[in-house]
């Protein structure tokens, strides 16, 4: 019924006559109306659980597909997804035949960020046999092990550092027999992640090497003090590895621990 349904009569009121008219449209009810708006939006959240839900689920399933395309499809939509059940599928790929499957697994793994990636990447570093893939997995490590289990960005106090400390101690032994573990540590230097920059100079404190001073030295532009600090001392421990260590020189270990809450000590600086 609309408005012109309605006829509009005065009413008596006892004392005057009122223009009020005897029928008049309903008003909406507040409380129905936000009861509603809580179903739709409950409904939205379904759907769109339901719809990633679904998306991973297709994604993982077109892992299996014979075809390289669309594989790499797949293996982006799981890194952009960032869901923890990807990591399985996407570790199985690092043994793909095809070099590209296998080093899109391994980006993969380090977009996704759950420690559950760090063995399967540990496994595959190998510069000598595969440099693609070990970039990738030394890289995905790095992203992994930037971020402290308890939420805190790097640089803070972290109250559990166990998978820092099995990557970084993993990455130091390896570089002593392969100096380009170094290098690709330091392409890290320059990624937006700061906690990323943060960890990839602290590693080159001890692993730099004379092929890895460029890199140092263009990081000293870092936008965030604490990689600029960290990187100057990464250069001073390696002009005393390179130059001969000066007798006055602390240990790297007590100037600068290459895991622990604090990042920046009030220790004397080098060569004070």
């Amino acid at each position: 019924m609309g408005r012109d349904d309605f006829s509009v009569s005065p009413t008596y009121s006892g004392t005057q006559v009122s223009n009020k008219p005897l029928i008049v449209e309903d008003q909406p009810r507040r409380g129905c109306a936000c009861f509603l708006a809580i179903l739709i939006l409950a409904a939205a959240t379904v759907i769109f659980v339901l719809k990633v839900a679904n998306t991973v689920d297709m994604s993982i399933e077109l892992l299996a597909v014979e075809s390289p395309e669309v594989q790499e499809y797949a293996i982006k939509n799981l890194a952009g997804l960032g869901d923890p059940r990807a990591v399985d599928p996407l570790a199985a790929k690092l043994y793909d035949p095809n070099p590209d499957i296998r080093s899109s697994a391994a980006w993969a793994l380090g977009e996704i960020r759950s420690v559950d990636g760090v063995d399967p990447l540990l496994a595959v570093v190998n510069t000598e046999v595969d440099y693609d893939l070990s970039y990738y997995a030394v890289s995905s490590l790095l992203m992994i092990a930037s971020h402290c289990p308890d939420g805190f960005p790097r640089g803070e106090v972290c109250t559990d550092d166990t998978v820092a400390g099995r990557v970084t101690d993993y990455l130091i032994d390896r570089a002593e027999d392969d100096p380009l573990i170094a290098f690709i540590v330091s392409n890290s230097l320059f990624v937006d992640d700061v906690d990323v920059r943060i960890l990839a100079a602290q590693l080159l404190v001890h692993i730099a090497t004379e092929e890895e001073r460029y890199m140092l030295e263009a990081a000293l532009n870092d936008g965030d003090e604490r990689v600029r600090n960290t990187v100057d001392l990464a250069l001073a421990e390696l002009d005393a590895r390179t130059s001969g260590e000066p007798e006055n020189m602390a240990p790297v270990e007590e100037i600068y621990p290459l895991v622990e809450g604090e990042f920046f000590p009030n220790e004397p600086s080098v060569g004070e």
